[in-house]
């Protein structure tokens, strides 16, 4: 999506974890990588890296001063999504009473507090609401998919 967007282009390279990749990125052995927020943070407050935005549709309240890549590039939204799933003909009853305790846990001070000071924006919901995130998630990314020809190796 950052290539078709940006206009141009970049070879992927796959790494085994955050700390391959930064330690290419470092150095100038790459110029550019994706990471998340609680590994590359430290990097970027010590001037070690400079973060050039995030993917996210909203700025992170862990760096609130770097701007969205969005901000700069029209369209561009990669937000990270974690949920909860339970397996297909899962009683109704036992669905909703599960959304219903991790609710709570979501809007906990103490749990909420850790979750943004990591990067992450607390955002609970329905199990039909995350159900339409992954319907969105699956057409947007598919798009990105095909436009850019992507196989399977």
């Amino acid at each position: 999506m950052l290539k078709q967007l940006g206009g141009f282009t970049a070879n992927h390279i796959p790494y085994k974890g955050s700390a391959p990749g930064l330690s290419d990125l470092i150095p100038g052995n790459v110029q550019l990588f994706f990471d998340s927020i609680p590994s590359a943070a430290p990097y970027v407050k010590a001037g070690r890296l400079r973060g050039i935005g995030v993917a996210s549709s909203k700025r992170s309240p862990a760096m609130p001063d770097m701007p969205t890549i969005g901000e700069s590039l029209k369209g561009f939204e990669a937000d990270s999504l974690f949920g909860l799933m339970a397996p297909a003909g899962t009683p109704r009853d036992v669905v909703v009473k599960l959304n219903a305790e991790v609710q709570k846990v979501l809007t906990s001070a103490d749990i909420k507090e850790k979750l943004l000071a990591q990067g992450g924006l607390v955002q609970g919901g329905t199990p039909e609401q995350m159900a339409d995130q992954i319907k969105s998630d699956v057409a947007k990314w598919g798009k990105v998919v095909r436009t850019a020809n992507v196989k399977i190796e």
